[in-house]
């Protein structure tokens, strides 16, 4: 689907996933280098090597795609089948008749990053939807499980495990955090339990040859972090000193890795270089930010901590840009509370926003609300991650549905198989296919807007914009 904008197109790095607005990003975790920590015996070493992969694979830039085809709900021809030799029996047997079809959602309820817990009530919002109007797939009602990690990695793998072995959960879906997924995802592998759409955008989620159980759901930070040096270039170019807020974990450290190669490679000078733990307020990060005298301040960073780099930044007299993670997206939650300090802030903006007054008569928008005030009375529709948890769970649906109508019915095989195979638009998606085939491309979606945020309206002016298309040439497909 073509993009309404007129805005000017931009080539970029081609790992990149830009479907879903989550802001799954790391934990607290201090481990050095972007490698994830990996927890409970689940070890993950194939990922450093997939971020290299990914890394170089990055570096061959393409224009932007002028068309696309047309979606459809069909899986594509040629799609990637997940190995089933060394998977318990039941991961190819079908779900008894009438049994619950349980999935999971692993992420934080609790803790600083627990903004995100209520992408789970998005989920659940589109679940039950689907089993009040639509009987539920093939005779069987989605259950929602959730565990509450607190986004930390050392108890995720036991809230993994809970899950697989205790809940016997038949998937998980949009697992949040780098190193909670990279954790937990041999976990999923052993068990056969598909960890699909994963809330991290760490670029190793792509890889169908070493994790084929693992597939990913929102965008590469290492290519979204190229974009912003690209975008700076473009829209910026008297800009000749830029300063780096980066949370001090495995997600802050993929931004910052790929800042400190990529910055001073197209001529900036990194003039201040600051982490942030997750008990900080960031008054003495953005002092130090704002000692080196930047044009440009970048934030890799997320939740409410983009919303103080706003704030205090505009405070101590900085007037210039601001580039936010994406994982920072949502109006109502980190936005609107940032003021008029909100004002020349940018984001890679890959998803409607509920709040925003440019979608107001958006049909998938307006549906989306009125499930929620059907299916979700007191929670708030506005919320984008909502909204996030909604579209995951529409994603799902779709698997579900294709898997049960595959050779032997509605079994995990099956199921990751569907998930390897999406052709077709979400309806939160602000342009582009859900595509993924596992063989020629690991991502489901890679289309973004670069967008300045207006704070009188609330809105993301999208339409002026820089485009972002690089559909079909994400993935790693290492050995």
């Amino acid at each position: 689907m073509r993009q309404r904008s007129t805005g000017t197109r931009l080539g970029v790095a081609a790992a990149v996933c830009l479907s879903v607005i989550a802001a799954a990003c790391g934990s607290d975790n201090k481990s050095s280098g972007t490698t994830p920590a990996t927890t409970g015996g689940a070890a993950t070493t194939a990922a450093a090597s997939a971020e290299t992969t990914a890394a170089t694979t990055a570096e061959t830039t393409a224009e932007t795609v002028a068309e696309t085809a047309a979606p459809t709900t069909e899986a594509a021809a040629e799609t990637f089948k997940v190995p089933t030799d060394n998977c318990p029996a039941d991961a190819t047997q079908p779900l008894a008749a009438g049994a619950p079809i349980k999935i999971g959602f692993i992420g934080p309820q609790t803790g600083p990053l627990a903004a995100f817990g209520v992408i789970g009530q998005g989920m659940k919002i589109y679940f039950d939807k689907i089993n009040k109007e639509q009987g539920g797939v093939d005779g069987h009602q989605i259950e929602l499980v959730t565990k509450d990690d607190a986004y930390d990695p050392s108890k995720s793998a036991p809230a993994v495990q809970e899950a697989i072995e205790g809940d016997k959960i038949f998937a998980s879906v949009f697992q949040v955090g780098t190193p909670n997924v990279a954790g937990t995802r041999q976990l999923y592998a052993d068990a056969c339990v598909p960890q699909a759409l994963v809330g991290t955008g760490f670029p190793a989620w792509g890889d169908p040859k070493n994790f084929p159980w693992t597939t990913g759901g929102i965008p590469s930070y290492t290519v979204e972090a190229k974009v912003w040096v690209q975008f700076i270039k473009q829209k910026f170019p008297d800009a000749k000193k830029v300063a780096i807020l980066s949370f001090n974990n495995d997600f802050g450290k993929t931004y910052k890795t790929t800042l400190d190669q990529a910055l001073p490679a197209a001529g900036y000078t990194i003039v201040a270089d600051v982490a942030h733990e997750a008990t900080s307020d960031l008054s003495n990060e953005v002092t130090q930010l704002l000692a080196g005298g930047p044009d440009v301040i970048i934030g890799g960073t997320t939740s409410t901590f983009c919303t103080n780099l706003m704030t205090l930044a505009r405070q101590g007299g900085f007037t210039g840009p601001i580039i936010n993670s994406y994982t920072c997206q949502s109006i109502q939650q980190f936005m609107v509370p940032a003021g008029e300090a909100a004002a020349n802030v940018f984001t890679l903006v890959v998803a409607k926003d509920p709040s925003d007054p440019a979608y107001a008569d958006d049909p998938a928008v307006k549906q989306y609300i009125a499930d929620v005030g059907t299916y979700g009375p007191g929670i708030d529709p506005k919320v984008g991650n909502v909204f996030t948890g909604y579209n995951a769970g529409f994603f799902t649906l779709d698997a579900l549905t294709r898997a049960a109508k595959m050779d032997g019915g509605l079994t995990r095989a099956n199921l990751m198989n569907a998930f390897w195979s999406f052709n077709l638009e979400g309806p939160i998606a602000i342009g582009g296919i859900g595509h993924v085939d596992g063989i020629k491309d690991a991502y489901i979606a890679e289309y973004g807007v670069m967008s300045e945020y207006d704070p009188a309206g609330q809105t993301y002016k999208v339409a002026d914009g820089v485009k972002i298309d690089v559909e079909g040439q994400g993935g790693i497909y290492g050995g």
